[in-house]
């Protein structure tokens, strides 16, 4: 059997978010209500729980990349050689 938590496009819980992007969970749910990436709920009332795809997750990571090749209009600021 896989392992669910590494496919592409596996629900993790809240905990297992915030174990991957070293956060709490006060972080977790800003970032989710300022659209960071989607929340889906699992059941109703009460008993109902948020769930977020791994792969929202890794894109939202990866555009949070700072420095690098692909930093993008980061480099217009670079001074000029020569």
């Amino acid at each position: 059997m896989p392992d669910l938590a590494s496919t592409e496009g596996a629900l993790l819980t809240g905990r297992e978010v915030q174990a991957l992007l070293q956060i709490g969970r006060t972080k977790l749910w800003e970032l989710v209500r300022g659209g960071a990436f989607p929340a889906y709920r699992i059941g109703e009332g009460r008993n109902s729980a948020l769930r977020y795809r791994r792969e929202d997750v890794l894109r939202w990571l990866e555009c949070q990349r700072v420095g690098g090749e692909e930093s993008g209009p980061r480099d217009a600021l670079a001074p000029e050689a020569g």
